[in-house]
């Protein structure tokens, strides 16, 4: 039996949606947001897959990956992130999400960025609606959770989008591996966002990026720093699928001191210089 209209528009029935390698394209990402927008645009006598959609109010958790999204299909997609206003009414999409999973998609670095833009402009409302609004309905309804995780793994994000993200001060967890950092000496770009820890974030994912041991000391050296203005929320930070080496165990002893509650995994350098003998490499040890 098809389900009904009304029982469809509860907005508590997903918590969480998993569509994940069915190569939905820039097409079906597309029709999504315009299924989103539709649901929300006419309830009377909507259709059955847009009044579907609007039950995804009370959504947490988007996953999306690996479905050949690319620029176009995440742009639409964030234009539905954030409230919409027009003379008599104000729409709110996905009003609870707060983990986005987008690992495998070609977003590129104009996808990435165009995304954080939206996700900073949805924290900056939702905290504005809450401040401000004088009837306290509307402010419910006006209400966004902020977006707390973001999986950025694979996506071509490159130094501009990584760096973008690493901006968004919504975030407690970001996940750039396999970004090809490496090759483009993103570390050098990223090091100074990461003056003194980060102010938001707990877990930051930056392996399998290549990145050379010199930059990796750097943007450890720039964590190491100490910065009045916040306090440091960063707790884990993956760098493995990075060059290791026996500077980088230095530092990371020193961060200890420094910083002891702080997770650093990483490849561990194969040899010991001093034994001589042979260690197994721990890929993604945590100290």
């Amino acid at each position: 039996d098809e389900p009904s209209t009304n029982h469809m528009n509860n907005n508590s029935i997903f918590s969480s949606l998993l569509v994940q390698n069915c190569e939905i394209g820039n097409e079906g990402i597309l029709h999504l947001a315009k299924a989103i927008q539709e649901g929300h645009a006419e309830e009377s006598s909507p259709s059955l897959s847009s009044s579907s959609l609007c039950c995804m109010d009370g959504l947490k958790i988007l996953d999306l990956s690996n479905n050949q999204i690319g620029p176009l299909g995440i742009q639409a997609f964030a234009e539905t992130l954030v409230m919409t206003t027009t003379t008599t009414t104000s729409t709110t999409y996905w009003k609870n999400l707060s983990d986005i999973r987008l690992a495998g998609n070609p977003l590129e670095v104009q996808g990435v960025t165009s995304l954080v833009q939206v996700l900073t402009q949805r924290n900056d409302t939702t905290t504005s609606s809450i401040g401000n609004s004088s009837d306290e309905n509307n402010k419910n309804n006006n209400k966004n959770d902020i977006v707390k995780s973001l999986d950025l793994c694979l996506t071509n994000a490159g130094k501009q989008g990584a760096a973008a993200a690493l901006r968004c001060g919504s975030l407690t967890s970001l996940r750039l591996f396999n970004n090809k950092l490496g090759s483009q000496e993103g570390f050098q770009e990223l090091s100074p966002l990461l003056y003194g820890g980060h102010p938001s974030l707990v877990n930051l994912d930056l392996g399998g990026n290549s990145e050379t041991e010199e930059n990796v000391l750097l943007l450890l050296e720039s964590i190491k720093k100490q910065d009045s203005n916040f306090e440091s929320k960063l707790r884990v930070l993956e760098l493995g699928g990075n060059d290791g080496g026996f500077a980088i165990e230095d530092i990371i002893e020193e961060l200890k001191q420094i910083r002891p509650e702080l997770d650093i995994a990483r490849d561990r350098p194969r040899k010991d210089p001093n034994a001589g003998e042979s260690k197994e490499e721990n890929r993604g040890e945590e100290f």
